[in-house]
């Protein structure tokens, strides 16, 4: 549980269905199979502008989102 004076922000990945795609099937031994892939595109709930989330464009290498995400962090009054 989260206390009230702590601050939550989501981080939202990004990516499009073809990139998924390609990503799910190119993994071996994955838990999910790349057929599952469109029911879980159509159950995602993107995070509501309310919920003040963090969006980070997927195709940017690890090291880059994480700069990406730690200057938004650093812009806000937390």
């Amino acid at each position: 549980m989260i206390a009230e004076q702590e601050t939550v922000i989501p981080i939202f990945i990004v990516n499009d269905e073809a990139e998924l795609r390609v990503r799910l099937q190119n993994r071996s031994g994955h838990f999910m199979p790349a057929s599952m892939l469109d029911s879980q595109l159509a159950a995602m709930e993107p995070p509501t502008v309310s919920e003040h989330a963090i969006a980070v464009d997927g195709m940017l290498d690890v090291g880059d989102q994480l700069r990406m995400v730690l200057g938004k962090l650093g812009s806000r009054r937390l």
